[in-house]
């Protein structure tokens, strides 16, 4: 709500703003005629006073020219994070992923998310769980004995984030 305010005064002002859609967007999107219906329905779309009460692991990417979404709003998005578990990841122009939802090397932002994700779910960590719980329901599938750690295949990381089984 308040970085929307904060775009349309800019806007208003003569800045030319990159955004991912012309601002009248919100009209459409809240089936509203003016700014100002369109700012009412945007108050309750807020994560202040939500992300504070998160406790799940939290990534945020952000990509260093964001000119959607300028750095220092990223920084404070994470310093409000209620999660102990919380990382943020700035693309630079030289590695990629520069530009809003790293729009300039999609492969690198989504390769990144896929690895966090591994590293924060650990699935091999899990793997004699899953064998385990998958023999009761299916009785008589080979899986090892409760507690044992099955002959778990290796992973191969593709370029692009995507995962298969070897």
């Amino acid at each position: 709500h308040t970085k929307w305010q904060q775009r349309l005064a800019r806007i208003e002002r003569g800045e030319a703003l990159s955004l991912s859609v012309p601002w009248q967007h919100l009209l459409w999107v809240f089936g509203v005629q003016t700014k100002e219906e369109a700012f009412q329905r945007l108050e309750g779309f807020k994560l202040d006073g939500v992300i504070q009460k998160m406790r799940c692991p939290y990534l945020l990417v952000h990509g260093e020219g964001d000119a959607q979404a300028p750095t220092d709003h990223a920084e404070h998005m994470i310093a409000a994070c209620g999660s102990v578990n919380k990382h943020m990841k700035v693309f630079t122009r030289e590695e990629g992923g520069y530009h809003h939802c790293q729009i300039d090397n999609l492969s690198i932002g989504t390769a990144y998310m896929w690895d966090w994700l591994e590293d924060v779910l650990q699935p091999a960590k899990w793997a004699w769980r899953r064998a385990n719980v998958s023999n009761e329901i299916h009785p008589g599938r080979r899986t090892c004995n409760r507690g044992e750690l099955p002959v778990v295949r290796p992973v191969e990381r593709l370029r692009l984030g995507a995962r298969r089984e070897l």
